[in-house]
């Protein structure tokens, strides 16, 4: 893979496209503060096909999760009675996603970190794309929005100051993980095209 197919640390790059099968998915992955949920929305309202946050399954967004979803993932999960907690269905990424490409209408898009973070390349169908926001853009975008929904969280008195300083913290560590593991997975996907 050249250097150029890395996600940059100060330029943003165009989307990566990868056709993966011929099924009706679009999958879109990239660091947090991407633009991710923005593209999903806009293929949405373009194309008119059905949108899974994979949030909804696994992050913050559990709260926001569809009705039809939550049956979904309850069925699932019933179907699985080892799962006990949310923690665990990172382990169950790869049946997660192919209980739903099964249960849902066949035009679907995919969306979230979790795609390059705990599933199997080989589970995804359709077309991949992967964002490449750059290091910096994403994660100011990222910082910025999350800041602002736990100090709205703070003034509501849902957590305290220590809880919004732990936040913070956490904050500053992810970006540079979620760097490296995007490049590992954009060189993991090209590897895998190249060899067939």
């Amino acid at each position: 893979m050249s250097r150029t197919e890395y996600v940059g640390i100060f330029k943003d790059k165009s989307d990566l496209e990868i056709q993966l099968t011929n099924d009706d998915i679009i999958n879109i992955t990239g660091m947090m503060g991407s633009g991710k949920t923005t593209l999903a929305r806009q293929i949405k309202k373009d194309k008119k096909m059905d949108l899974i946050s994979l949030d909804w399954m696994f992050g913050a967004s559990l709260k926001n999760r569809p009705d039809n979803i939550k049956q979904l993932l309850d069925s699932f999960i019933n179907e699985h009675p080892e799962i006990k907690n949310k923690d665990m269905y990172y382990d169950y990424a790869d049946l997660i996603y192919e209980y739903l490409y099964k249960k849902l209408s066949p035009s679907k898009i995919f969306e979230g970190r979790h795609i390059y973070m705990y599933m199997n390349t080989t589970t995804l169908k359709g077309k991949i794309i992967i964002k490449r926001t750059s290091l910096v853009h994403s994660y100011k975008r990222a910082f910025k929005r999350d800041m602002q929904h736990k100090i709205k969280e703070y003034k509501s008195k849902e957590i305290n100051l220590v809880q919004v300083l732990k936040r913070l913290f956490e904050r500053i560590k992810i970006p540079i993980k979620d760097y490296i593991m995007i490049n590992k997975y954009i060189n993991k996907m090209t590897s895998e095209i190249m060899k067939k």
